[in-house]
């Protein structure tokens, strides 16, 4: 038995160093470790780029490949830089997407198919799947994973809060049930602020656009605060996010939710214009704005775009990382 030990002890040091090595690159690549032979090969091996000529991802993607299947489906949404973008086609982007997260467990994809299904984009709503992929994505780690099971909470929540407190008390309704209802409302506003508040704090615009709606409304688990709400919505602003600075634009002008101030929603203004695809709008309400204000507040405005615009992610470095499938 010994001399069988001594014998084995190199082929024992070989498995546990193997063992070592697969179990880093899982974590490293956010794959099982059983998917990670085939993930080093997508990878570094069949060299998929997500420039690659659509033809050839196409091929890929229905060859198996589930990072061709992963680009070629973002390559059809909107969220993809305009000048990668093939068509957009939510339809085909779901198809594709649910191959991408169904060959690999890639949690990226897991995530972004939970968004498909939570938005009915490209497919019918499901928001029992869309919490199960958020789920799978959120246990390895994955922001948006966090992001999208946290809004699942959120929609639960209000659905929940709109029955017990905005519809009429059922007859015989006993207080049992009513006590019942009351608990669930309250884990699922809890378990929305946590997902959503991770999210948050790792720099999702997302989460931070959620988290300043329910301080806008503050009924569900946080009071009404239209500056915290502010606050939140010009952090996803300075992530890049064009509709928290459209939203920030039309706060400041309308007066409604913070103190009415046209040269800052002149520089959110300025701010949103250079974030839009479209700038036909945003360019309206620049020039319509601009009427009003003196040369010194202009001044001061565009300044204060600029700034806010220099703390932001580089355009291109923020528009390929949108690709990213480990981001």
């Amino acid at each position: 038995m010994l001399r069988l030990y001594v014998k084995s002890r190199p082929y024992l040091a070989t498995g546990a160093i193997l063992f070592l090595a697969t179990f880093n690159t899982s974590t490293a690549l956010r794959v099982p470790m059983v998917q990670v032979p085939n993930e080093v090969y997508d990878r570094f091996l069949s060299r998929v780029e997500a420039d690659d000529p659509a033809e050839e991802l196409h091929q890929k993607a229905d060859q198996g490949n589930t990072l061709a299947a992963y680009y070629f489906a973002l390559r059809h949404t909107v969220y993809c830089p305009r000048d990668l973008r093939i068509a957009t086609n939510r339809e085909l982007a779901f198809t594709y997407m649910e191959k991408a997260a169904g060959l690999s467990n890639r949690p990226r994809a897991e995530a972004v198919l939970a968004l498909y299904h939570l938005n009915a984009w490209g497919t019918k709503k499901n928001l029992e799947k869309a919490m199960e992929l958020a789920s799978q994505a959120k246990a390895k780690g994955q922001v948006l994973g966090y992001r999208v099971l946290g809004e699942c909470h959120l929609k639960r929540a209000e659905k929940l809060f709109t029955e017990l407190w905005l519809t009429p008390t059922e007859a015989g309704r006993s207080a049992t049930t009513r006590s019942r209802e009351l608990a669930e409302l309250e884990a699922e506003i809890q378990a929305a602020l946590s997902n959503l508040g991770v999210a948050a704090e790792r720099g999702n615009a997302g989460a931070l656009k959620l988290l300043a709606g329910i301080h806008d409304q503050g009924d569900l688990g946080r009071p009404r605060n239209h500056r915290l709400a502010t606050e939140y919505f010009k952090h996803a602003a300075l992530r890049r996010d064009e509709r928290a600075a459209r939203t920030l634009a039309e706060r400041y002008e309308q007066g409604a939710k913070v103190e009415g101030d046209r040269k800052l929603a002149y520089a959110w203004t300025l701010v949103e214009l250079q974030l839009a695809e479209d700038k036909a709008e945003p360019r309206r309400r620049r020039d319509t704005l601009e009427t009003s204000l003196t040369v010194a507040e202009k001044l001061g405005a565009q300044d204060q775009a600029a700034q806010w615009l220099a703390q932001m992610p580089e355009a291109d470095a923020a528009a390929r990382a949108r690709l990213d499938p480990d981001r």
